[in-house]
């Protein structure tokens, strides 16, 4: 384990939940794709946009599900206090209101590669995603490469890689 911790490099992740339909138009499944966001990765708010207008608002989680349900949203964007690149996480949502179905995108970095229990713990995270919203799909690369992908109803066949 001390060896692996040692020769791990810093790397950017990425994360996308995507339902199999929407519009995005209902409190709880808003909640619930939020919250498997948190599952996976552990993330402190601080602020959201909608829509790239560039008016950033304080963030309250009932507020920020109002304003993705009641206006006419198609992206909501929510940071952290530090950036990406300082540690920080950064989730998009595309709410699915013109066209394709609604897409949580998460991205983060973290010394890769994760010890046996993250990589558990990222596992039953996204099969709690499975069985508590509507997903098509769950896709995880670092770098630009897939290293975790789940498709449909069977879960027992993830693609996975992991590289170690």
């Amino acid at each position: 384990l001390a060896k692996r911790v040692m020769m791990s490099e810093l790397r950017k992740i990425e994360a996308a939940w995507t339902l199999k339909s929407g519009p995005l138009d209902s409190a709880e499944t808003a909640r619930r794709l939020l919250m498997a966001v948190g599952d996976l990765v552990a993330v402190e708010p601080a602020r959201y946009d909608l829509d790239r207008r560039r008016k950033w608002r304080d963030y309250e989680g009932r507020r920020l599900i109002v304003d993705m349900l009641t206006q006419r949203t198609q992206l909501v964007t929510i940071v952290e206090e530090r950036s990406v690149d300082q540690g920080g996480v950064l989730v998009v949502v595309a709410t699915g209101k013109q066209g394709p179905p609604p897409q949580v995108v998460a991205q983060w970095h973290r010394h890769w590669p994760p010890a046996d229990e993250e990589i558990e713990r990222w596992q039953r995270a996204v099969g709690d995603a499975f069985d508590s919203l509507d997903l098509k799909a769950f896709t995880m690369s670092v770098d630009g490469e897939v290293v975790m992908k789940a498709e449909g109803e069977d879960r027992r066949n993830w693609n996975q890689s992991w590289k170690k």
